[in-house]
């Protein structure tokens, strides 16, 4: 068997379908969560709900986006052992376009209700505020439209209308009228992915950054600090390669890929992610040691809130 062949029958063998039942079960899911969040919104703290569904929002959207930034750490590196991870490394930025949605979802509820930020009270000029909000939403709704056409379900143009589906055979055939020999492709496709790379790198740190800037460090309009785009894009990176490693552990065996991910690529991302997690360490002691070498006691109330809350006092003692 050539390696044509033998991409071809992994491709072919690594296709994932979900049962009707498993889709029932998620879709009850998703309407439980829906119900919860108006429940909360309605009857409730209206804060509450809207603070939820943005950390939520940004936890789920920045470990997809972080997931799709693994491959792009493989390309650079020329990281041999992580080829048998790049397609579900790859895979989880299907969920970006859904973290379009929930972002114009919060860009509309959070400038509606006023009750989210600090500087949205009373005395802010309505002007101000929806700049505010339509600068956080148009990172959102960029990175979902940069990878929305390429997840979208099979048989969707059919159904959008005879001059849509022709833009999209036209797209089609402007990607493969040119098309070689396989070898030639895959060289070819070499190239431009790392040029392509670095550029995707430069392009997630900085937005990531300002997305953590703008859209969290904001709720508490007293504290600021420089490291916090770092912080949230080393625990996007470190989110992303934990479930990267519980992913290939759940299809290992289901997609026969054992002889693809082995124990010893296993080894490489687990000390990947734990020098992540080493990283995320030094960046929040590196924030705590700047706060009391500096002697800056404003900016105390933000860590001791979190060290002595309820919820994380039994970690920090």
């Amino acid at each position: 068997m050539n390696r044509q062949e033998e991409m071809r029958h992994v491709l072919n063998d690594t296709r994932i379908t979900f049962s009707d039942f498993r889709k029932f079960q998620l879709l009850i899911l998703a309407c439980i969560g829906v119900v919860g969040f108006f429940a909360v919104l309605a009857f409730m703290d209206a804060y509450v709900a809207w603070q939820a569904l943005l950390i939520n929002t940004l936890f789920f959207t920045g470990i997809s986006y972080a997931g799709l930034m693994y491959s792009v750490i493989f390309t650079i590196t020329d990281a041999y052992w992580g080829r048998s991870m790049k397609r579900i490394a790859e895979a989880m930025a299907a969920f970006m376009p859904i973290g379009m949605i929930l972002f114009f979802v919060l860009f509309l509820g959070v400038v509606r209700s006023r009750s989210c930020y600090p500087y949205q009270s009373g005395m802010a000029e309505l002007s101000v505020l929806c700049a505010a909000q339509y600068r956080r939403v148009a990172f959102g709704v960029g990175h979902g439209l940069s990878v929305c056409p390429q997840f979208r379900p099979p048989g969707y143009w059919s159904g959008a209308g005879i001059g849509t589906r022709q833009l999209s055979e036209r797209t089609g055939n402007s990607f493969t009228e040119k098309y070689r020999d396989n070898d030639s492709e895959m060289e070819a496709s070499y190239y431009k992915n790392k040029r392509l790379a670095p550029w995707l790198g430069v392009a997630y740190a900085l937005l990531s950054s300002l997305i953590a800037f703008d859209w969290m460090m904001s709720i508490d309009q007293e504290w600021f600090s420089t490291m916090f785009g770092v912080q949230y894009l080393v625990s996007n990176l470190m989110g992303a390669g934990a479930t990267l490693i519980i992913m290939c552990a759940l299809f290992r065996k289901r997609l026969k890929l054992e002889n693809y991910i082995t124990l010893d690529r296993f080894h490489d991302i687990c000390k990947l992610t734990f020098a992540l997690g080493l990283l995320w360490t030094y960046m929040i002691f590196s924030q705590v040691i700047i706060i009391w070498y500096a002697n800056l006691p404003e900016e105390t109330p933000y860590l001791m809130m979190r060290l002595k809350s309820k919820e994380w006092g039994r970690c920090f003692g």
